[in-house]
C-alpha cells in the first residue's frame, strides 16, 4: 500500500524518515466481515499475515541511551590503574 505522505522527523541532529499510511482499506474491512461471519458460523480460519515485517526498525530510546552513555564515557576522566581512592570523612 502506498503511503499518503512521506517526510522526515528531525530532532536536533537526528533525522528519521516517516511515512503515513491508512489504518485500514476496504479489502481489510471486507476481510474482517468475512472473518466475523465465519466465526459466527463456527468455521475456524487459519490466521494469515497481512503485512510484511519492517526491514530496518530502530528503537529510538535505545539509540539515545547508547549515545548518552558514549558521551558520558568520553566526559568522565578515567582513573589510572595504580591510583588509590581515599574516602573523605562525612
Amino acid at each position: 500500500m502506498r503511503p499518503y505522505w512521506k517526510g522526515y522527523l528531525r530532532l536536533a541532529l537526528v533525522s528519521c524518515p516517516i511515512a503515513l499510511h491508512a489504518a485500514c482499506s476496504t479489502a481489510d474491512e471486507e476481510a474482517l466481515l468475512a472473518h466475523l461471519k465465519a466465526k459466527q458460523a463456527g468455521v475456524d480460519q487459519q490466521p494469515r499475515q497481512t503485512f510484511a515485517p519492517p526491514h530496518r526498525v530502530v528503537n529510538l530510546m535505545e539509540a539515545l541511551r547508547r549515545s548518552v552513555a558514549k558521551d558520558l564515557r568520553a566526559v568522565v576522566p578515567r582513573r589510572r590503574a595504580g591510583a588509590v581512592q581515599v574516602d573523605k570523612p562525612a
